[in-house]
């Protein structure tokens, strides 16, 4: 769930450490990931919901790690997080992949009004052509919405 409310990545995910959750100047309570993504080697920086925010807490609880080094995520491999999700699918008969927590993060960014420049620098892309992926999705859903009033008539 963590990645839906980030967009990280899982090897961002299993690399993200304490010391790279910072608190946000100005803002209490606020709090920001500045990570250095493992596949482009661009940094990100993406401010915290009230979600993502929740699933620390329960972290910080469960796994913090005395030094600010220490691992958010004490995920035992990648082959165990792959069979874990593998058996989430077959629980729920719904075809995701760890990945699909990254296009929900995108989508939920773009359906919430979000420009399609924040999006692509939040979700750390080199490119906006891989963010307008995003925007296709909800220019659909918006088709669709307009496509409804086809029934009414007046």
């Amino acid at each position: 769930m963590f990645s839906c409310y980030t967009g990280l990545r899982l090897s961002d995910v299993e690399s993200l450490t304490w010391a790279e959750i910072v608190s946000t100047t100005g803002k209490h309570g606020q709090f920001t990931i500045v990570k250095e993504q493992a596949k482009t080697g661009e940094t990100v920086v993406i401010p915290l919901s009230r979600q993502a925010m929740n699933v620390l807490q329960r972290q910080s609880i469960e796994t913090k790690d005395s030094r600010a080094h220490g691992f958010v995520f004490k995920l035992k491999s990648r082959s165990q997080t792959k069979r874990y999700i593998h058996r989430w699918r077959t629980q729920s008969g719904i075809h995701f992949t760890y990945h699909s927590s990254r296009h929900t993060f995108g989508t939920m960014l773009q359906t919430a009004g979000v420009d399609i420049n924040t999006t692509s620098k939040l979700m750390g892309h080199k490119s906006i052509s891989m963010t307008l992926r995003y925007a296709k999705v909800v220019d659909k859903a918006r088709e669709s919405a307009i496509s409804l009033l086809n029934s009414f008539t007046m």
